[in-house]
């Protein structure tokens, strides 16, 4: 891991004043009309590293405040955070289009600024649904032991939607297809996605036979149990994913 940029990604956290956790909208994973999904459009960047969703998920991390505006940090602080290669140069043209891309997809504002780095605002998402008051957490030790670093793309989104479908509970929680297709994800991005988080040691996949419904064929489903408590220490010796 690089040292860099854990050392930036801890001073990102301090800035932020956070003390537990990063709060989404549910919103942000699911549509009750099985719609197309924030999560879904922003991880769609056709890279294995997730930049958008991993750049996103750290602006957010930061904002905290009303009207959830972030400091003007130039791209080149945001590519030593998420530990991409060349921040100065390369990553930084990478973080600038990323964030345009945000911009015209209407998750932030972007105002520049001259020569000076841009004025970014995150930008409300749009109600798919009535979830009373919950809310998705991401623990910060995502980014303050630096496993935002080792995570795929795809692993960091189904990571966020696990954290939304076992809602905290440890014993973990199955899919039906119907819940699925509210997260509008492809089968290939579970599949790669939750095999990527049992690589780093974050996720544990049972199958089960639900036996609740006697008129029910009993066919088996697969069980998810995230391992957060392992996100206290720094990842182990796994590979960065890509």
């Amino acid at each position: 891991m690089d040292q860099d940029a854990l050392d930036v990604l801890r001073s990102a956290v301090e800035r932020s004043k956070r003390h537990s956790t990063v709060q989404l909208p549910i919103d942000f994973v699911r549509d009750p009309s099985e719609g197309d999904t924030p999560l879904h459009q922003i991880g769609s960047d056709g890279r294995g590293q997730g930049l958008r969703l991993k750049l996103y998920l750290s602006m957010v991390m930061l904002a905290t405040k009303e009207p959830r505006q972030l400091r003007p940090y130039p791209a080149s602080a945001y590519a030593t955070m998420l530990s991409i290669p060349d921040p100065a140069g390369q990553g930084a043209r990478r973080v600038n289009q990323a964030q345009r891309w945000l911009r015209d997809a209407g998750f932030i504002q972007r105002v520049e600024n001259g020569t000076h780095p841009p004025h970014v605002t995150i930008l409300p998402l749009p109600e798919l649904g009535d979830w009373g008051g919950r809310w998705i957490t991401l623990p910060l030790d995502l980014w303050s032991n630096g496993w935002i670093h080792v995570m795929s793309g795809r692993a960091l989104s189904i990571y966020v939607v696990l954290r939304e479908l076992t809602g905290g509970r440890p014993d973990g929680s199955a899919a039906d297809g119907r819940r699925k297709r509210q997260y509008c994800l492809s089968d290939e991005t579970w599949a790669r996605g939750a095999k990527d988080l049992q690589e780093i040691g974050l996720l544990r996949v049972m199958r089960i036979v639900d036996a609740t419904d006697p008129f029910a064929r009993r066919q088996p489903r697969l069980k998810y149990e995230l391992t957060d408590d392992l996100m206290a220490d720094l990842p182990g010796p796994a590979r960065r994913r890509s």
